[in-house]
C-alpha cells in the first residue's frame, strides 16, 4: 500500500546533524509516510548512519550515488522512487515540529484547489538560539521577488509530475526555481504556524555560496519575470515588487548579462524610472538612448536629463515608496 506522504532527504557528508533530522521525522504525529534518504556519495559516516535507521524502520529507504551529483540530482533520484500522493523534502541539518506533516497534509486534503502549502519556520544557530521567524508568503508578487516559500512545504505528487524534475543547472536555487514553476501552474497557500526549524551553520550551502546564490537568484528573476508579468499582470503595478527587481537588473547589468531582455520585461513606466535614475547616478548616456526609445514620454525625459546631467557623487537616488511595502519580510 502506498504511503500518504513521501519525504526525500538528500545528504552529503551530513553525519553531524542527520540523525536529529531523521528523529524529527520519526516523531511525526502523522505516521503514514515513507522516507527516502539519498546519500550523494558522502565520504563520512552519513551512509552508515542512514542504513542503521533503515534497518530499524521499514518506512525508511536509503539510496546511494556512486559519485557526487549535487542537490538537484539527489532530489530527482529520491522522487523518482516516491510512492506517496503528497511530496516534500528536507535537509540533513533541519528538523520538523511533530505536527508538521499532519498540519500540511490536512490542509491539502481540505483545499483541493491548492497545489502546495508552506509553513513558517524558525531560524536557529548551532547553540540552539532562535534568531528569527520566517513568515512565508505565497502571492505571485512574493514568489518572483525571492524564495518566499521557505523550507517547510508539502505539494501534490500529480502536480510535481506535471512540472517535471528539479533542474540540475539551477544548483543553489533549485528550490526557488521549482516554486516559481509551481506558482505558474496552480495556487500556493500558507500556514502561519512554526512547523520547522532551519539551522544556520558555517558549513551550510547558504553560508558557503552566498555570492553565487545572489548571482543565480538574479538570473532566476530575469528568467521568470516575463512569464509572471504575463500571467499575473498586477505585478507590474506592484511598486514594492518592481523595486525589489531593480537590484537584479543592476547586478546583471554589471555582468553585461541579458540586460536588454531583462529591461524589456519591465512595464514601460518602470523602464522610464530605472533609466532615469541610472543616468542620474552614473552619467552613462546609454540610459538616455534607452529612454529615447520608449516613446514620446521617454524622449522628453531624455531631453530634460541631458540638460540636468548626472547627480553629484554624494547624492543617492530616492527609493520608490509604497504604503504596502513590508520591510520586515524575511528572505532566505
Amino acid at each position: 500500500m502506498s504511503p500518504k506522504i513521501s519525504i526525500v532527504l538528500p545528504t552529503f557528508n551530513g553525519e553531524t546533524h542527520i540523525a536529529k533530522a531523521i528523529h524529527s521525522i520519526l516523531a511525526q504525529t502523522l505516521r503514514d509516510w515513507e522516507l527516502i534518504i539519498v546519500n550523494d556519495a558522502s565520504s563520512d559516516r552519513t551512509g552508515t548512519i542512514a542504513e542503521e535507521f533503515a534497518a530499524e524502520d521499514s518506512r525508511i529507504t536509503v539510496l546511494h550515488h556512486a559519485e557526487n551529483r549535487k542537490l538537484p540530482a539527489a532530489l530527482n533520484t529520491g522522487f523518482h522512487n516516491a510512492r506517496g500522493c503528497y511530496w516534500t523534502w528536507t535537509s540533513d541539518d533541519n528538523t520538523y515540529e511533530p505536527e508538521a506533516l499532519r498540519r500540511m497534509s490536512d490542509y491539502l486534503d481540505s483545499h483541493e484547489n491548492v497545489v502546495m502549502v508552506c509553513a513558517d519556520c524558525l531560524y536557529i544557530r548551532e547553540d540552539g538560539e532562535q534568531t528569527a521567524r520566517f513568515a512565508v508568503k505565497t502571492e505571485a508578487a512574493d514568489l518572483i521577488c525571492g524564495d518566499s516559500c521557505g523550507a517547510c512545504f508539502l505539494y501534490r505528487a500529480e502536480t510535481a509530475r506535471q512540472i517535471g524534475d528539479y533542474d540540475s543547472s539551477k544548483f543553489l536555487v533549485e528550490d526557488w526555481d521549482y516554486w516559481l514553476r509551481m506558482g505558474l501552474l496552480g495556487k500556493i497557500d500558507a500556514i502561519h504556524e512554526v512547523l520547522y526549524r532551519y539551522l544556520f551553520h558555517a558549513n551550510s550551502l547558504t553560508a558557503r555560496f552566498q555570492t553565487e546564490i545572489r548571482r543565480r537568484s538574479c538570473l532566476l528573476k530575469a528568467e521568470y519575470m516575463p512569464q509572471y508579468l504575463k500571467q499575473y499582470p498586477e505585478i507590474g503595478r506592484n511598486v514594492s515588487c518592481m523595486r525589489n527587481y531593480y537590484p537584479a537588473v543592476l547586478f546583471l547589468n554589471q555582468e553585461k548579462t541579458q540586460f536588454n531582455r531583462i529591461m524589456s520585461s519591465l512595464p514601460v513606466r518602470m523602464q522610464l524610472y530605472f533609466c532615469h535614475w541610472r543616468f542620474r547616478e552614473t552619467g552613462d548616456r546609454s540610459y538616455l538612448r534607452k529612454l529615447m526609445s520608449l516613446g514620446a514620454h521617454g524622449f522628453l525625459r531624455a531631453c530634460a536629463l541631458f540638460v540636468l546631467g548626472p547627480l553629484p557623487q554624494e547624492t543617492e537616488a530616492p527609493r520608490i515608496s509604497d504604503e504596502n511595502d513590508d520591510s520586515s519580510t524575511f528572505r532566505k
